[in-house]
């Protein structure tokens, strides 16, 4: 039997089949989910239904523009994935005509009003930027005290950018559901792959071992007074030394602490594998990697990211492994 590849794609209250080529890329690491098309030029002009022309291609503009909402499954033999929902955030007339979309991050671009937050938490963050959209908030979201957190002159993705980099959390997108914390655990999902077999390649999986990244995390947090709250997690003359002027409960401290300790020190494998369009996957998802030549490699993992590519050359997906869970 025969495989040939499909895709079903909606961009505004157009749907049509068949493109050039579609490269998304989702990660736990990353808020902003990316989807890049390219509609082939003779297929763009049969669109808006007029000959070949200079002034066909200014037409186009009219069919796909800023904001629009963007649908797309894709699959073979008329088995489909839902592999993206978002927004058009560019049109590129080239030739292929380029569109490049986002997730529902696109939705947090305006600028929010000013506001103070004082002994709050990041749920109530949170639910304060992504009020009036269609995102909803992970219940997996944890209640992480805030001591003072201000709005001022930015967008919700800048407010996201911040807690990010000053709460030391994972933030990202799974679809419209938003979450945010020290550590994720309520996985969507787990897939089992297995190196040669429905792993097309692995040359990209490197070993790591613990003992090689050694390493002593202090986190300091200090607050409005200036006084200081200092946890450590790990032992070792390598010290990494973070500082927070958010977080300055110690339970917390010593949490987030501990998580930048195990990021950093698992044995195991990283690195990312390629495999078809199916089985299908998606990041925040583990996966029981089994490997029948190394049976060292076998573990359960976390999907940590995924890139998908379609077009004339096929259909792939690509999945990041981090931390090894089990």
């Amino acid at each position: 039997m025969g495989f040939w590849i499909n895709s079903k794609i909606q961009i505004g209250k157009y749907k049509f089949a068949g493109v050039h080529e579609v490269k998304i890329s989702k990660s736990i690491h990353s808020f902003v989910d990316t989807c890049t098309l390219q509609v082939p030029t003779d297929y763009r002009l049969k669109q808006v239904g007029i000959p070949q022309t200079e002034g066909a291609a200014l037409k186009a503009n009219m069919l796909f523009k800023e904001g629009d909402k963007v649908i797309i499954q894709l699959g073979w033999n008329g088995r489909y994935n839902d592999e993206f929902v978002g927004y058009v955030r560019r049109v590129n007339f080239n030739t292929p005509v380029e569109i490049e979309c986002e997730g529902y991050v696109y939705l947090l671009r305006q600028p929010l009003p000013y506001k103070s937050f004082v002994n709050t938490n990041l749920k109530t963050l949170l639910q304060y930027i992504i009020q009036g959209t269609d995102i909803v908030l992970s219940p997996a979201t944890p209640d992480v005290p805030v001591e003072k957190f201000d709005i001022n002159n930015v967008t919700g993705a800048e407010v996201l950018e911040q807690l990010k980099k000053k709460l030391l959390v994972t933030i990202f997108f799974s679809g419209n559901e938003l979450f945010a914390g020290l550590e994720y655990t309520a996985y969507k999902g787990n897939v089992i792959l297995k190196l040669g077999w429905n792993v097309v390649r692995d040359n990209q999986l490197k070993q790591r071992i613990a003992d090689d990244g050694a390493i002593e995390i202090m986190l300091t947090g200090v607050k409005n007074d200036g006084t200081k709250i200092t946890v450590t997690a790990g032992k070792s003359t390598n010290i990494l030394k973070v500082k927070t002027h958010i977080v300055t409960d110690q339970k917390t401290l010593q949490a987030m602490a501990d998580k930048m300790l195990k990021d950093k020190q698992y044995s195991g494998y990283e690195g990312k594998i390629t495999c078809l369009g199916f089985p299908y996957y998606q990041h925040a998802w583990t996966v029981d990697l089994r490997d029948d030549r190394y049976p060292e490699r076998a573990g359960h993992y976390v999907l940590d990211s995924v890139e998908v590519r379609y077009g004339t050359g096929g259909y792939w997906r690509i999945g990041g492994i981090s931390i090894k869970v089990a």
